[in-house]
C-alpha cells in the first residue's frame, strides 16, 4: 500500500463510448473494498452531467469520487484533472487511484497529463487498461483509429462482451490485437469482470509513446452533445422505443429516468442498436436526466422529436 513518501499509482481506463469502462469501475470498486484497498475514483465524462460519476458514488461514496464533466481530461481538462487528483491526494487515505477517462480521450495524451510537474512525484501512472467492444458503434476512420490508439497504449486490453460476440468473431479480434498491441495481456470478459489482481499483476511504469507527436487531430472535436432534464410523465414502453429510434448518429444515450407507470429510479443505456432499461437496486435519486453523445448530432432535431413524443416539460 502506498503511504507518504510514495508516489500513489493509478490505473488508467480507455475505451470508446460504450465499451463498458464504467461496468469495469464498479466491479473493480467492489474488489478493491472486498480486500481492503483503499481507491481513489476520478471519472471523466464528456457531457456537463456525469451519469458514470452517479452510478460509482453508490459504492464508493462522495468523498471517494471526482468527476471532470464537459470534455475530455486528454487535452480540454488538464488543470481540473490535477485539481481533482491534488484534492485525493489532501484526504491522504487512498492506496490507488482508478480514473475513467472519457470514451473519447486519446491516450497517450492522458497519459501526459498524469505525468504533469504539478502531479509528479506525488502520482505514478503504473497501469493502462484498454476495454474493447468489437462489434460496438465506432464511426468512421477516426473512431477506428482511436479505438486502436487505445488498445496500444496499454499492458491489457478486455475483450469484453464476450457473450454478445461470436467466438469466431472474438477469435480474429484477439489476434488482430495482439499483433497491434504486442506484449499486451488479451482478456476476454462478459460484462466487464475481470479478477483485479490479475491487473495489478501488470502494474509497472507507464512510458507508452511518452513525447511522440501526434498527425492526427482529436476525435473529440467532431462530438458534440445533448442534455435534457426527463419529466415524470413518459411511459417505459414509450421510453424504450424511443431509445431504439433514435438516430444512428448518436453513439451512446445514457442517464436516469422515473416512470409513470413503474415504481423507483431505472437508469437507461443505449449502444448502437443495443438498449437497457434497468431499475436502480441500490438507494439515491439521481437527476432523471438524458445525455447523448454523437459525431455531429442536431440538437434541435433531438430536441424537436423529443417534445413531439413526450411534451416539452
Amino acid at each position: 500500500m502506498a503511504n507518504e513518501t510514495q508516489p500513489i499509482p493509478a490505473m488508467i481506463i480507455v475505451g470508446f463510448l460504450g465499451s463498458g469502462k464504467t461496468t469495469l469501475m464498479s466491479h473493480l470498486l467492489d474488489q478493491a473494498i472486498e480486500k481492503g484497498i483503499r481507491a481513489g475514483l476520478v471519472v471523466n465524462d464528456f457531457d456537463e452531467f456525469n451519469v458514470d460519476a452517479h452510478l460509482l458514488r453508490r459504492s464508493a461514496g462522495n468523498d471517494n469520487v471526482l468527476e471532470l464533466p464537459g470534455g475530455c481530461m486528454c487535452c480540454q481538462l488538464g488543470d481540473d484533472l490535477a485539481d481533482a487528483l491534488n484534492t485525493l491526494l489532501s484526504l491522504q487515505r487512498f492506496d490507488w487511484f482508478f480514473i475513467e477517462t472519457s470514451g473519447l480521450a486519446e491516450p497517450l495524451e492522458v497519459i501526459h497529463q498524469l505525468t504533469a510537474p504539478a502531479l509528479l512525484p506525488s502520482i505514478s501512472p503504473a497501469l493502462m487498461v484498454a476495454i474493447v467492444d468489437i462489434e460496438g458503434p465506432v464511426p468512421e476512420q477516426d473512431g477506428a483509429r482511436l479505438v486502436w490508439e487505445q488498445a496500444r497504449c496499454r499492458q491489457v486490453v478486455l475483450l469484453n462482451k464476450a457473450d454478445q460476440i461470436a467466438k469466431a468473431s472474438l477469435e480474429r479480434a484477439a489476434e488482430r490485437i495482439g499483433q497491434h498491441a504486442k506484449g499486451a495481456e488479451i482478456i476476454i470478459t462478459e460484462h466487464a469482470k475481470v479478477d483485479m489482481d490479475r491487473l495489478l499483476a501488470r502494474a509497472g511504469s507507464l512510458d507508452v509513446g511518452l513525447g511522440k507527436e501526434h498527425a492526427h487531430d482529436h476525435i473529440h472535436v467532431a462530438y458534440n452533445s445533448w442534455a435534457r432534464k426527463l419529466p415524470g410523465t413518459i411511459r417505459k414502453d414509450a421510453f424504450e422505443t424511443y431509445l431504439k429510434e433514435m438516430p444512428e448518429k448518436v453513439v451512446r444515450a445514457k442517464g436516469f429516468i422515473r416512470f409513470a407507470d413503474a415504481e423507483g429510479t431505472f437508469f437507461f443505456n443505449r449502444v448502437g442498436s443495443y438498449v437497457q432499461v434497468a431499475p436502480l437496486e441500490e438507494a439515491g435519486t439521481p437527476p432523471a436526466m438524458m445525455v447523448c453523445i454523437g459525431q455531429q448530432i442536431d440538437v434541435a432535431e433531438l430536441e424537436a422529436e423529443f417534445t413531439r413524443r413526450f411534451g416539452g416539460n
